[in-house]
């Protein structure tokens, strides 16, 4: 498995553990800091999620979990 499947998955299972108060990640330096990858694999990460529609990123505000994507059907 690639680090960045890796990471996508455990974030996916940290979100929809309720890990993250206020429905917001941690930024991308630290992302990169706990899971030991440089910030160019967390962002190819962030970029599949929000590919999936799980999460969304603001410039200079944060990566915020879409509260849509929380939903159970």
């Amino acid at each position: 498995m690639k680090k960045t499947d890796f990471i996508v998955q455990d974030l996916l299972s940290k979100i929809y553990q309720g890990a993250y108060n206020l429905n917001k990640l941690p930024n991308q330096r630290k992302l990169a800091s706990s899971y030991k990858v440089s910030r160019f694999t967390i962002q190819k990460a962030i970029a599949d999620l929000v590919d999936m529609g799980i999460i969304s990123t603001i410039q200079g505000s944060g990566i915020f979990i879409n509260k849509k994507a929380l939903k159970i059907h």
